[in-house]
């Protein structure tokens, strides 16, 4: 992500926040908007920083240096540039880029948070809201990585090696900015496991794309995409949407009873 692009990425968690004033119910507020969206925020922040979200990313972080700072991210690049790189992949992976870029996604999530406001209850701005919150959590971590790893582009000739501070392309931007929207879809329509395992997949289009183009190697672009899978779980965690693992008595049979086993992602 350039400077210009980090910059903007700032500017509309700023938008982000303000608009935050959009998460109410339809029993409406309990405290003052402003109050109420500091409020979400430090739920969403507390849960993104909490134990296990850590040991995830520290798990994330762990596997990404092994491709970085092995041959294996060279590998993996050049085998895809050479075998699956076409120009129908291209085509592909200039619609899926667009996802990524702040000016689209950034725009359409805050529209979508606004609408809560006028509208509350409905999925489109639910998703909205909770797009907007991750966006909120995830830049910060996203765009302090993206330096302090300071792996080099695949263009640099350089290697994926990370070298502190050294560059910028650590995490990938466009991974998880086009990420977010497509995973809060996913939790918005958990009941509805087309739309969500949909969403899901699509939420990978970007990253990949990234790879096409030769833009980033797969530790950056899977950086990207988990660190927007973390950022949205965080938002849903915090308003106690996420179970992670519940065991419920269910009916086996016409005469029997048993105990079902149920883990949340």
């Amino acid at each position: 992500m350039t400077a210009t692009a980090a910059r903007m990425a700032v500017g509309a968690a700023v938008l982000a926040g303000l608009l935050l004033a959009g998460v109410r119910t339809a029993e409406g507020w309990e405290r003052s908007p402003f109050e109420e969206a500091l409020a979400t925020v430090g739920r969403d922040y507390r849960t993104f920083y909490s134990a296990a979200p850590l040991a995830r990313t520290g798990l994330a972080l762990g596997g990404g240096a092994l491709l970085a700072n092995t041959s294996a991210d060279g590998r993996l690049q050049d085998a895809y540039q050479r075998r699956l790189r076409s120009d129908g992949t291209d085509r592909v992976s200039a619609v899926a880029k667009n996802f990524g870029e702040g000016e689209f996604a950034f725009t359409t999530v805050l529209l979508a948070a606004g609408f809560n406001a006028l509208e509350p209850g409905t999925r489109f701005g639910d998703w909205g809201v909770h797009a907007s919150r991750a966006y909120l959590v995830g830049l910060p971590p996203m765009l302090v990585l993206q330096r302090a790893l300071g792996s080099s582009r695949p263009s640099d000739n350089n290697g994926s090696r990370w070298r502190f501070a050294d560059r910028a392309a650590g995490v990938s931007g466009h991974a998880f900015v086009g990420a977010v929207p497509f995973l809060a879809l996913a939790r918005v329509y958990e009941d509805r496991p087309v739309i969500r395992y949909t969403a899901v997949a699509a939420s990978l289009l970007t990253a990949w794309s990234r790879v096409n183009d030769d833009a980033h190697y797969v530790s950056q672009a899977g950086l990207g995409w988990f660190l927007a899978w973390e950022s949205v779980r965080a938002t849903f965690v915090a308003d106690g949407r996420v179970r992670r693992f519940a065991v419920q008595p269910a009916a086996v049979g016409p005469d029997g009873f048993g105990l079902v086993a149920h883990l949340a992602w």
